[in-house]
């Protein structure tokens, strides 16, 4: 809904990550199993979770294509914006901590303008 919904692209990718963030800190266990061992799965399945992975990237590409369609972020290769952004909410699960100093929330905004810092127009 977040992808597809009628905030602005700048909007869409702060709720995105602080959406995938929440996600990942509520199910810190599973998150782990999930990023870590998926590629040991058999052949059928990691099939199935490589084109779920691959549909959830394709949602953030198209939130920042449509951010540089708009003129709200400069060019860039979105593959490799969209790869970026993922590779850093999921590393979440290897050093997040409940006890930690920052909520769900804080780590997906201070992410999120570290990304906009490189992305917005200049």
């Amino acid at each position: 809904p977040i992808a597809h919904g009628g905030l602005p692209p700048t909007e869409k990718l702060r709720a995105a990550a602080r959406a995938h963030v929440r996600i990942v800190v509520e199910n810190l266990d599973t998150a782990t199993v999930f990023l870590h061992e998926w590629k040991f799965l058999g052949p059928e399945y990691k099939e199935r979770i490589r084109e779920k992975r691959d549909r959830y990237e394709r949602l953030f590409r198209g939130i920042l294509e449509e951010g540089v369609e708009r003129g709200e972020f400069r060019p860039v290769d979105v593959k490799l914006a969209s790869l970026l952004c993922l590779s850093a909410l999921n590393w979440i699960y290897q050093w997040y901590s409940p006890r930690g100093e920052w909520t769900a929330e804080e780590i997906a905004d201070r992410y999120f303008e570290l990304w906009l810092r490189g992305l917005r127009r200049r």
